[in-house]
């Protein structure tokens, strides 16, 4: 939180909480999304479905996590 003790959250505000309690605040706002009326665009059905042919159809291409990592970092 701000100085005053409300408002939005800077990523400094965040460094000060251990991973543990990061991860247990993420989990909770995904859990709390689960009480909201969200429809997802439908695009997304479009993405899906165009890699579940990819999957089907032998053409998909997957990395391991330490790959990803190694992306993520370039």
């Amino acid at each position: 939180m701000n100085r005053k003790g409300y408002g939005p959250v800077s990523m400094d505000d965040y460094s000060q909480i251990s991973v543990i309690e990061r991860l247990r605040i993420m989990e909770a706002l995904w859990e709390s999304f689960r009480y909201d009326d969200i429809t997802p665009p439908s695009w997304h059905a479009d993405i899906l479905e165009k890699r579940k042919a990819k999957i089907k159809n032998s053409k998909a291409e997957f990395i391991s996590l330490a790959e990803l990592k190694a992306m993520s970092k370039k």
